[in-house]
């Protein structure tokens, strides 16, 4: 009996300090994926978080999402519709929702993220990621400089938590595989 309580007590806490709380992929999700490579990534102006920390969250996942995940990432542009007035050739958007609560000494982080369908508008994919972060400045010394410069010294406490949370998320996110043809359009687009 004390060697399955240990065991529930163990699984316990395991669930609950899980970084990423759920992944749903759509019933197509797998099959879109075949043809479905091209994203812009937007914040929403509801996420609970300054408007540095949402370009960081934003610049973050294009980044990710880009070089870790092989999605040709278009610059999002405001607009009508799911997608805004992005470039014609986006299928989708990856929405992220962040909801930040600061203390002098940490960054507790929760990431609702979803790849919505341009003109069907169906939600394809979906996670949850939540998790605190110390605002530790003496790890990944080179991403903090880079996105302190774009986005301003407020954040740079804040830059592991950001990408630590994002990391955890989007690696349970499916890649898409691309041709040659899609490849020289990655870069094309990587270059503006």
């Amino acid at each position: 009996m004390l060697r399955y309580s240990f065991i529930l007590i163990s699984l316990i806490f395991a669930v609950t300090n899980c970084t990423v709380k759920y992944v749903k992929a759509g019933p197509v999700w797998e099959k879109e994926l075949n043809s479905f490579k091209r994203l812009a990534v937007s914040v929403p102006a509801e996420s609970e978080a300054g408007a540095s920390e949402k370009k960081l969250a934003a610049k973050i996942a294009e980044n990710y999402l880009s070089h870790h995940k092989e999605f040709i990432i278009y610059p999002y542009r405001s607009g009508n519709g799911t997608c805004g007035g992005s470039d014609k050739k986006v299928q989708g958007i990856f929405q992220l929702k962040i909801r930040e609560k600061e203390t002098a000494d940490k960054v507790s982080l929760s990431a609702l993220a979803k790849v919505i369908h341009c003109g069907k508008g169906e939600i394809l994919w979906e996670g949850l990621a939540e998790n605190s972060y110390s605002k530790n400045t003496e790890e990944n010394q080179s991403l903090i400089n880079t996105y302190t410069q774009l986005y301003g010294k407020e954040i740079s406490g804040k830059v592991n938590a950001y990408f630590f949370l994002l990391q955890s998320l989007l690696d349970k996110l499916d890649s898409p595989v691309l041709t040659e043809e899609e490849k020289d359009e990655k870069i094309e687009v990587e270059a503006r």
